[in-house]
């Protein structure tokens, strides 16, 4: 069964189920799936029991997340497709992330070649990689030749009396792996373009390439050459993304946090875009964040999400209230979302955060305006 050529199809599912990007491959998969076979018959027959098996290995990866985010934001993919699921913590619309999209038609059709200098068309930081466009190459190299066989109706071997040729097993092989490279790649620029979401493919590159060399020359070390050299290429133009590193130690993020009294009661508001829950498990239990402005909130939104948040705001007590922002966001901006929740900075009440990620995290004291 050509199926046998990737991993069990459970296992395309678990991973979906536990990191949703990568469920782009298993539409890549199902779509091979369906050009893959000598029938029609047989391969609606296989389409179907591997969107059955996918579907049980998402299920068990990802069955309570999906559940518990239905029972609390009604949707179970909650904030992504809200055009279908329409709940009200969020506005009804597909959220995505349109930076890294193709740009015009060139990019389009040549996205990989505009990897193989220097740039950040596809990811915030920058990198070098040839992997793809090797593969682009190698596609349309293998492309001409099979056009060439179909124009000449001969087969390939003809000339050759002293080499049978790829095995049909191969050739299936052979087959299948295009195809899945070939969908998976599609829908992930037309879904993502983030190019730290296209790894499978990046890993999967080499047997791409080895298939196709095998299919082109027919002795082994041929083969075995020819690989080495485009390898060889490969490695020593790469430029790696770099999102840096730190020293091991006794904790992954070495957070301290000031001792401050009753912050097990307090209220800790994040005003920015800066990545920091990774700071939140060192604080007391009780103590409560609000997120008041990210890629789901915004103060002028009128979703259930953000009603929930202004009666957090509003919510009379003497439970402390801060903001723990980066030492850069203490500016107009946040500023002026405090002004638009009715609260305020007092004085010069920071202390700081220490933290192996961030430098300069700190933590204001800050307090409701008076109603007068």
């Amino acid at each position: 069964d050509v199926a046998a050529v990737a991993a069990d199809r459970r296992i395309v599912g678990l991973g979906a189920g536990l990191k949703l990007t990568t469920a782009i491959y298993s539409i890549g998969y199902l779509l091979a799936l369906s050009l893959t076979g000598a029938s029609w018959k047989y391969r609606v027959k296989n389409v179907f029991w591997a969107g059955i098996s996918i579907g049980m290995g998402a299920v068990a990866t990802m069955g309570y997340w999906t559940a518990t985010m239905w029972q609390n934001f009604n949707s179970p993919f909650f904030p992504f497709y809200n055009k279908i699921f329409k709940s009200d913590y969020y506005e009804f619309v597909n959220f995505s992330d349109s930076r890294f999209f193709p740009r015009d038609i060139y990019e389009k059709l040549f996205y990989p070649f505009y990897f193989v200098k220097q740039q950040q068309l596809v990811s915030e930081i920058p990198f070098r990689d040839l992997r793809l466009a090797i593969c682009y190459i190698f596609l349309l190299l293998f492309l001409f030749i099979k056009i060439y066989e179909v124009v000449r109706k001969k087969d390939r071997n003809e000339n050759s009396p002293d080499h049978r040729g790829p095995s049909q097993n191969y050739k299936a092989v052979l087959h299948f792996i295009l195809l899945f490279f070939i969908f998976s790649y599609i829908v992930w620029q037309n879904t993502f373009s983030v190019y730290r979401y296209i790894v499978p493919l990046e890993l999967l590159s080499p047997v791409f390439i080895v298939l196709i060399i095998g299919y082109i020359f027919p002795y082994r070390q041929e083969i075995i050459k020819s690989s080495l050299a485009v390898f060889a290429l490969m490695i020593f133009t790469v430029h790696p993304m770099c999102w840096g590193r730190v020293a091991w130690s006794g904790s992954y993020f070495g957070v301290e946090i000031p001792a401050i009294e009753n912050l097990e009661h307090s209220t800790i508001i994040l005003p920015g875009y800066y990545p920091l829950a990774y700071v939140i498990p060192y604080f007391p239990a009780g103590t409560r964040f609000v997120g008041v402005a990210n890629d789901l909130i915004r103060p002028d939104s009128n979703t259930l999400l953000q009603t929930k948040i202004k009666a957090i705001m509003q919510k009379k007590g003497p439970n402390p209230l801060y903001v723990m922002c980066k030492e850069d966001e203490v500016n107009k901006t946040t500023i002026d979302l405090l002004n638009y929740y009715g609260l305020s900075y007092v004085g010069q009440a920071c202390k700081r955060i220490y933290s192996k990620i961030d430098k300069d995290l700190i933590l204001c004291k800050i307090e409701k305006k008076s109603s007068s």
